[in-house]
């Protein structure tokens, strides 16, 4: 019966969608949103939207599951070669789902879950998220990553959160962690993980000197590096070899 319900509201919700047009870069009269673009591809929005997501988060959860803030990011996103400009999204990092915000009657947001498998990458403040399934990358368990091409040395960072089951007085219903991350860099048809500098350091042997020197003269903590400085980094170890 529980499920006959959600499969019943999963109908009824996509039935009385209706989205405003929000495609930045065409004119008034050609203008089309993310979700029409996909359901015009597909046939069908149900390749679009995930039911399981449809049901906010429990809001009495501490802290929130998502990637930088809890607030809508504006994101341009690369579908099959287009790409939709300052659309409003959030990637929730506990369920892994990129969620899409649009606005019925251009005053009533929504929100859907669009089909990782549709998307390639995602750009969120220079932020460049690639699609794991796009890179061709079997031993990262996410669905997208940050991703620094650095030519014949690439680096991606995966993020997380966990929902901690500890409960409390200030955690009744529990609380999502912190951001967590996974570094890897991949060289030579290898990957590795390089979460800490002796991670880093091992993937070149025979150029430890050179990569500490730099770290030094460029006062980098390779731990707490910014992407901008992880990408001078491996620019510098492109070089090397």
């Amino acid at each position: 019966m529980h499920r006959f319900f959600k499969t019943r509201f999963l109908q009824i919700f996509i039935i009385c969608i209706y989205v405003f047009p929000a495609h930045a870069q065409n004119s008034l009269g050609e203008e089309q949103s993310l979700y029409n673009y996909v359901k015009e591809q597909y046939k069908t929005s149900d390749v679009l939207v995930n039911g399981k997501e449809l049901f906010p988060d429990d809001p009495r959860i501490n802290n929130y599951p998502y990637l930088f803030t809890e607030n809508w990011i504006a994101a341009d996103i690369y579908i099959k070669g287009e790409v939709f400009y300052n659309e409003l999204i959030r990637y929730n990092l506990y369920s892994d789902k990129l969620i899409l915000q649009f606005y019925q009657n251009q005053t009533l947001p929504k929100a859907i879950v669009i089909d990782n498998q549709l998307v390639d990458s995602i750009d969120v403040n220079g932020h460049m998220f690639v699609s794991v399934d796009y890179l061709g990358y079997s031993d990262v368990d996410r669905n997208f990553v940050e991703y620094i091409d650095g030519g014949q040395i690439k680096y991606s960072i995966a993020y997380y959160k966990d929902y901690i089951r500890m409960y409390s007085n200030l955690n009744p219903y529990g609380k999502y962690s912190e951001l967590k991350t996974n570094k890897y860099l991949f060289r030579n048809g290898e990957t590795f993980k390089v979460n800490n500098r002796r991670q880093f350091l091992r993937v070149f042997p025979d150029s430890k000197r050179e990569i500490r020197r730099f770290l030094r003269r460029n006062n980098m903590k390779y731990k707490n590096a910014t992407t901008s400085q992880i990408s001078t980094l491996i620019e510098f170890c492109n070089e090397l070899d």
